[in-house]
């Protein structure tokens, strides 16, 4: 049941993360320009990275 929770969990999370990059990304299509990020959030990489695998 634990494994089932995960699948889930990961499924929902990649789902969200999904629609989100959509939204953004035709917001910012063209018309807008999207800066760069920083290099603080590219410590938030790692929590991705470790959490998506």
């Amino acid at each position: 049941m634990k494994k089932v929770n995960k699948l889930i969990g990961k499924i929902v999370y990649n789902t969200a993360l999904k629609t989100a990059e959509v939204a953004v990304n035709s917001v910012c299509w063209a018309v807008f320009y999207q800066e760069k990020l920083d290099s603080q959030t590219d410590g938030l990489k790692k929590y991705h990275d470790k959490y998506n695998s």
